[in-house]
């Protein structure tokens, strides 16, 4: 989150300490929590994490590893933010989410001739 000075054609950067020296209680949770925001969506190594009411982030590992674990315990794939789906890759799984809701639109037609009960 950079912010700017609004005096008539100052380009000075109002910095963090700024905003923590002049916000109230009430409103520096508020500011961290759309600067924590900001970093997330403009790192490409750091995800939100997909599982239920959690509002971590997770920082990417490296290693050509896709499926991380969030400290709430949720593994996700890292390239396609999906539940885990290993050993299938983010290709099949998109095919295979895709099928199912053509056939949710089909009356489950596939499912029902094709998976075992």
């Amino acid at each position: 989150v950079f912010a700017c000075c609004i005096g008539h054609e100052c380009k000075l950067v109002v910095t963090e300490d700024v905003f923590d020296r002049f916000l109230d209680a009430e409103n520096k949770p508020m500011y961290q929590r759309y600067l924590l925001g900001s970093y997330v969506e403009d790192n490409k190594f750091v995800k939100w994490c997909p599982g239920p009411n959690c509002d971590q982030a997770v920082l990417y590992p490296g290693g050509g590893k896709r499926i991380v674990r969030c400290s709430c315990g949720h593994e996700f794939c890292f390239k396609c933010h999906m539940d885990n789906h290993r050993p299938a890759s983010c290709d099949d799984i998109r095919r295979w989410e895709d099928r199912k809701e053509q056939d949710l639109q089909d009356g489950n037609l596939w499912i029902q001739e094709n998976v075992k009960a």
